[in-house]
Order: C-alpha cells, then sequence, then structure tokens
C-alpha cells in the first residue's frame, strides 16, 4: 500500500482565508481528509471531505480529528501551512513506523512579505536548533502514526498554546523519534503587521512560559531551542530605538558596531540583515516581556498557594488540638463497581449489586466542601478509574476540598483509561500532588490467584506506562499496597525485597486482612507473624524511598506507629491509643452516606440530603452518642486509614514519633522533614 492511502489529514480550523488555496492541493492526494473547527459552511463543494464542526481549540480538533481517522497514520496539517505539491508525492518514499515522527519546516514566500518570511526563518532555526534530550517539532505538519498518537495522550487540551513543544516532549519520553524531512515542507500562510507581530510574540511567551515556570520538571530538558546570537538583534533593536528617540551619537555608534557583527554573523541566514534584524529583535522583545510578566504571574500564584496551604495547615492543627469533630481525613466511595472479586476484599458483596448507588461530581464535592480543608482525602470504591469522569472529581476535590495529600487506591487493570485520568488531570493540576496506590497480592502467581487471570500483568503495564509521566511530573507519586493473607502470607519478607525491585515504588503500605466487622474473628499467628516480618523487611528499604514535599519524615513515622497500634489489636486485643474515627476521620460511601469508619455500621447522615458540616455536628444526637461509645469502650481494630490518624495526632504517639523522626535525621543526611 502507497503510504498517501494510508494516511488521514487532520486539520484543525478557525476561520481562516488559505484553506481554500490547501484544499485542492490534498483532494485526490490523500483518501481521507478530516476538518474539525468552526466557520466551515462555506465548504460545501468539497464532497471528499469530512467535516467535524464545533468550537474547539486547536489541541482539541486534532485530537477530535485523530479519534475519527481511519487510517494508520495521520499527517495533521495546520489551515494555514501550503504544502508543497512536488513534494507530496515523495511522501511514499518515507518509511514510517509505529514510533516514527516525520516533520517539516516553514518555508519563505515572497508574497507574504519581509515580516512573515523572517518569523518563518526564526521558527525554522528553533525547530534545527532543538539538538537536546527532546528535538521539538512544530504541530503545523508533521506525520505520526494513529496508535501511538493516542497511546501517548494526544495533544494537551488545556494549553491553547505551546502545545507542540508540550508534545515534542512527551514523543520524546515515549520514544518516538524525530526526522526532519522535505517533503513536509510547507508555506506559511500568515500575515503579519508589526502590532499582531508583538501581540504574538508577547502572548505565545506569556502562556508558554506559565507552563514552564509551573511544570519545571517537564519542560526541564529543552532549553530555550534560540540561538544565543538571536538575542544580539535585542541589543541591537535596543539600541537603534534609543538613539533615535534620545538621539545619542553613542548608542548609535555602538548600534553600527553590532550591525556588523550580525552581518558577518547572519549573512547567509537573513538575506535582510539590518530589516530582519530589527523584525527578530522586537519579537524577541515581545517574548522577553511576556515571560517577565509570566513569572510574576507565576510568583503570585505559588504565593497564593503557599499563604493558602499555610493557613490549611493551621486550620487542620486547630482541628486536631481542639478534637473539634470536623475531619482532617476523609476516606471517599466514588464507585460500588468493580471488575475484579478479589478474595480478601471486605467489599466484595456490593460489587455485584444493580444500582452501583454513585453520586455525580457535584454531589460529591460542593456538599462536603464546608468542610475544607483537609490533610489528607482518599477516594475509592470499587475501582475508581471505572468512573469516566475521573479526571473532572479528582481536580474539582483539589479546587474546593484542598487535600494536602491526595490519593487513591487502583487495581491497575485499565492502562488505558488509568493513563488518560492521570495524565489530564496532571495538565490542569498547577499545585497539589496525587497518590496512587496500586494493588499487588503477591508474585505474578499468587497475585492472579487471588484476583484473577492476567491481573499482574496488566498491573505491570499500568505502572510501567505510568513511569514514564512520573518522569515528568514531580507531583505524581506510584505507591503499592498490599495486604498480608492466608493466600500469601507464605512469600513474606521476601516479596517486599521482589515489589521494591521490580517496581521502585515511591512507598509500600503493608496491610492486614481484616473483616468487615468490629467482633470477627481473630486472625491465625501466622497471618500477624508474615505481617511483622514484611513490616521489620520493608524498614530497611523505607529511607531509600520517599516523597519530595514536607513531611516526609514524619510520614515515615506515622507508618511505624500505625503498625504497633495495629499489631497491638490483632495480636493482643490490647487499647493502644484513642480512636479519633468520628472526631477527625470520617467514611463517606458512595451512596453518601457518612459514617465514621470503614468497620464499624452507625451512619450519621447522608451528604445528599444535608451538608457534610450539619451531620457531623456536635448537635448531631446519632454521631455524638457514637463518638462517645468508640471513647467509652476504647473502641479498636486494625483499620489502616482510622489508625494513621491515630499514629499522627494522640498524645501518648507524640513522644515515639518524635523520636522516629530526629533518628530519620541522624541517619540521612539531606532528610525530607
Amino acid at each position: 500500500m502507497d503510504n498517501l492511502d494510508n494516511i488521514s489529514v487532520v486539520i484543525p480550523y478557525k476561520k481562516n482565508l488559505y484553506l481554500r488555496d490547501i484544499l485542492p492541493k490534498l483532494i485526490g492526494k490523500f483518501k481521507e481528509i478530516i476538518i474539525v473547527g468552526d466557520h466551515l459552511e462555506g465548504f460545501n463543494e468539497f464532497q471528499e471531505i469530512r467535516f467535524i464542526p464545533g468550537d474547539y481549540n486547536a489541541s482539541m480538533a486534532r485530537n477530535i480529528g485523530a479519534k475519527y481517522a481511519n487510517k494508520e497514520f495521520i499527517f495533521f496539517l495546520d489551515s494555514d501551512c501550503l504544502p508543497i505539491i512536488e513534494s507530496l508525492k515523495d511522501i511514499n518514499k518515507l518509511q514510517l513506523d509505529e514510533n516514527k515522527i516525520f516533520s517539516g519546516i516553514y518555508l519563505n514566500d515572497k508574497k507574504f512579505g519581509l515580516l512573515s518570511n523572517t518569523i518563518s526563518n526564526y521558527i525554522r532555526s528553533r525547530i534545527k536548533e532543538s539538538n537536546r534530550k527532546f528535538k521539538l517539532f512544530s504541530s503545523a505538519n508533521f506525520i505520526i502514526n494513529k496508535k501511538f498518537f493516542i497511546d501517548i495522550g494526544g495533544f494537551n487540551e488545556a494549553m491553547e498554546l505551546y502545545e507542540d513543544v508540550d508534545f515534542s516532549v512527551r514523543t520524546g519520553v515515549f520514544g518516538g523519534t524525530l526526522t526532519l524531512t522535505d517533503e513536509l515542507n510547507v508555506l506559511h500562510h500568515k500575515k503579519y503587521n508589526l502590532l499582531s507581530l508583538i501581540k504574538e510574540g508577547f502572548l505565545k511567551s506569556l502562556k508558554g512560559s506559565l507552563n514552564i515556570f509551573l511544570f519545571r520538571k517537564y519542560y526541564k530538558n529543552i532549553g530555550l531551542n534560540v540561538k544565543p546570537s538571536y538575542f544580539l538583534f535585542v541589543i541591537q533593536t535596543l539600541l537603534l530605538f534609543t538613539s533615535l528617540i534620545f538621539i545619542n551619537k553613542l548608542t548609535f555608534i555602538l548600534f553600527l558596531l553590532l550591525y556588523g557583527v550580525n552581518l558577518l554573523i547572519f549573512k547567509k541566514e537573513l538575506y535582510n540583515i539590518f530589516l530582519s534584524g530589527i523584525i527578530i529583535g522586537i519579537y524577541l522583545s515581545s517574548n522577553i516581556v511576556g515571560s517577565i510578566v509570566s513569572f510574576i504571574n507565576f510568583l503570585f500564584i505559588q504565593t497564593r498557594f503557599h499563604i493558602r496551604g499555610l493557613l490549611d495547615y493551621a486550620i487542620c492543627l486547630l482541628r486536631v488540638i481542639t478534637k473539634s469533630v470536623k475531619p482532617v481525613q476523609i476516606i471517599q466511595y466514588v464507585t460500588g463497581r468493580c471488575n475484579l472479586r478479589c478474595a480478601h476484599c471486605f467489599y466484595k458483596e456490593t460489587l455485584d449489586s444493580k444500582d452501583p448507588g454513585e453520586m455525580s461530581v457535584d454531589n460529591i464535592v460542593m456538599n462536603t466542601a464546608n468542610v475544607a480543608p483537609v490533610l489528607w482525602y482518599s477516594i475509592t470504591g470499587g475501582e475508581v478509574f471505572i468512573r469516566k469522569d475521573f479526571p473532572e472529581l479528582v481536580l474539582k476535590i483539589h479546587e474546593k476540598i484542598r487535600p494536602k495529600f491526595f490519593s487513591f487506591p487502583t487495581n491497575g487493570w485499565y492502562t488505558k483509561k488509568t493513563y488518560e485520568g492521570v495524565l489530564n488531570v496532571l495538565q490542569r493540576l498547577k499545585n497539589g500532588n496525587l497518590i496512587l496506590f496500586f494493588s499487588i497480592d503477591g508474585p505474578q502467581d499468587i497475585h492472579d490467584e487471588i484476583r484473577g487471570p492476567n491481573s499482574y500483568q496488566k498491573i505491570q503495564e499500568t505502572i510501567s506506562k505510568l513511569k514514564h509521566l512520573q518522569t515528568l511530573y514531580s507531583n505524581l507519586y506510584i505507591n503499592i499496597v498490599i495486604t498480608v493473607q492466608h493466600q500469601n502470607h507464605m512469600h513474606f519478607p521476601q516479596l517486599i525485597n521482589d515489589i521494591q525491585e521490580e517496581f521502585e515504588p515511591t512507598a509500600i503500605s503493608i496491610n492486614l486482612l481484616r473483616y468487615h466487622s468490629l467482633n470477627s474473628e481473630k486472625l491465625e499467628d501466622y497471618i500477624l507473624d508474615s505481617y511483622e516480618k514484611a513490616i521489620n523487611e520493608y524498614d530497611k528499604h523505607r529511607n531509600k524511598n520517599s516523597y519530595n514535599f514536607i513531611f516526609n519524615s514524619i510520614i515515615k513515622a506515622k507508618e511505624k506507629n500505625q503498625k504497633k497500634i495495629i499489631l497491638n489489636a490483632a495480636r493482643h486485643d490490647k487499647f493502644t491509643t484513642p480512636c479519633s474515627a468520628g472526631k477527625l476521620s470520617y467514611v463517606v460511601m458512595e451512596n453518601g452516606d457518612v459514617k465514621p469508619c470503614e468497620i464499624l455500621d452507625n451512619v450519621y447522615g447522608n451528604i445528599k440530603e444535608n451538608s457534610f458540616s450539619n451531620i457531623i455536628n456536635k448537635k448531631n444526637t446519632l454521631a455524638s452518642k457514637n463518638r462517645d461509645w468508640i471513647k467509652d469502650t476504647k473502641c479498636r481494630c486494625t483499620y489502616e486509614c482510622a489508625n494513621s490518624t491515630n499514629a499522627l495526632f494522640n498524645k501518648n504517639q507524640i513522644p515515639g514519633l518524635i523520636k522516629t523522626v530526629v533518628t530519620d535525621i541522624f541517619k540521612n543526611k539531606n532528610p525530607t522533614i
């Protein structure tokens, strides 16, 4: 099959005068042409073309076009880029492959004048200059394998500008290789005047620089991709305008000297050194101004975030000290659906319910926002990635409830859904973190026996793909959670070492099998022995793994306290410390029921019928009586979430906490407190 027969052309479109010139060049050459955008009414005569109307930015339009494309490869072409008709037939010579990207550059066209051609020269120079770890290419004219494009998440729809740089970085991380080829060179049909030139330079830099500042790890390997010598044009332009405005002979002489230097450097690259130099100088100056404004905006965003964060911590600390009954921890069930039926799951009886009882995003978030902020918020289920609105849910929780630590467990089965959901959130999350806990229950055969065939392979695939994102986003943490139980107890402590070696997680959470009742049967000693062996083995790895955020050592110390509390309850039925369930920590079921914890059946109210703050208020007799019962009976269990809060915020736990933190500081030269 010819390459041309195996390529879909996708064109994002906003009202543009030049599309009518471009289409005749493509019709007859390509079997499928898709145009996505608005103002398409004037193209009805082109029956060979598929039009998808809608008001989309360029990234959205390209992603939608890719979704509907039927060919193996996609030729993305902007509506102001005119291909060279003689070169199109040579596309058949390209060795198209899954991870290969072929891109062209902008050529000059005399009819568009000096301004447009100079900017085309500048853009061409930037692309050729991208010789660092990630090579840049223009989103305006490139060919890519459709499967590879979709697998890595397509274009960042949160970006209206700079999306080509964002996409270039991601293709590099996932092993894409770029080839610049003359077959895809285009004439850039875009006319500038001085005002539009300055406006474009300012806006591109303003929005692009803000992304660089906010997502520094993502863009750290791209550099400026501007020849340092180009900044001589900025100085040259400033000298010229200074000499003209202030009639200063010295600055004019310096301008002439610098112009002479530029004449020697750029005589083969720019055909009009004087005017082109001024144009580039003005454009780069607008870039610099845009970057400065962007940096000020970034400082404002960060300052506001940190001030609000400090206030949030202060509010949570006050809740802890006063035991105000407002939460510092919320466990939110968002679905009762799950694709697996794990043998040890205390929740498995409800997973086959005909009515999953899920609440909408607004019901979950808006009815809980009145108790914001919280230290820790976890969404769970069921399998959380079954929900199609996962990104919206996470982003609204971050915005309205402001958790300092945000986690969610997953079985890792849905690689595509998980990757796309996490990527979508990270692209929009300017501050905050995501902590994923992947459930692993043993070596591959044991894990699959407990969870179902191919479960282990699925989790490997999902974690492997997310590891690519972890190289780009410093606020993504990939953790493992394992439950010590009857079917895997014989594999400890070695299993901890195996998991650490294979997955290199940020943390491993070791849970103990529990039944969904406070008065359930006691676990056998051999289960508890294996649990203790697993804990002791992980202590050898604990300091290798760490979060990037503050309180890292305190989190580690909390885990040690938590395990002691759980072992005392499980092995000796011993009361160690008062339980904060129903005071500082709560569970919200997928139907909206608010409970003190997962173990107790007590329901304080439903957030679909009442606000969270009213439900947990001391005036609520049901809640108050249950809190008194928890205190009077010295209620104790092995529920990890409640015991995390107990291990951190009870007076008798603080000395052990401090001792562990101090030991961690002296053992490690650079601990993150």
